[in-house]
């Protein structure tokens, strides 16, 4: 059965609609403490759970990223994390988390957050895989 053209535009457009639903992404308020020189991110651990971050990913970004080395303060990730050095603003670290999200989190394609990261022991890279759209890269 032959479709007419306005009928398949229809469809296709449709389908633009339901798989382009913009969804705001509301980044944790982080809590910061300052101790000594040292800044204690507290809720670190409810940003990395929220976006199912990959912790060595995550702690590498933030070092390329800053003049800060970031540590946690123990294994498990709950007690958050500590920046070498003094954070004048939690700004900062608000853009830090921004810039993850764009750059590591949302789809280029589809701009989707149901994302997430592979690391590839052979190439030591990750491989960044949308479960929307399927798109797959390595970074």
């Amino acid at each position: 059965m032959d479709e007419s053209f306005e009928t398949m535009l229809d469809k296709l457009y449709n389908n633009i609609n339901i798989n382009n639903s913009n969804t705001k992404i509301v980044l944790p308020k982080p809590i910061m403490i300052k101790s000594g020189s040292k800044t204690i991110w507290k809720n670190a651990n409810e940003f990395i759970n929220m976006f199912n971050c990959e912790i060595n990913d995550f702690t590498n970004y933030i070092n390329n990223k800053t003049t800060n080395n970031i540590n946690w303060i123990s294994e498990s990730i709950s007690e958050g994390c500590i920046f070498d050095n003094k954070i004048k603003k939690d700004d900062y670290i608000y853009d830090l988390m921004k810039r993850y999200v764009n750059d590591r989190v949302l789809c280029k394609s589809c701009k989707s957050v149901d994302t997430r990261l592979i690391k590839n022991q052979n190439l030591r890279k990750y491989k960044f895989i949308c479960n929307n759209c399927k798109n797959e890269l390595f970074i």
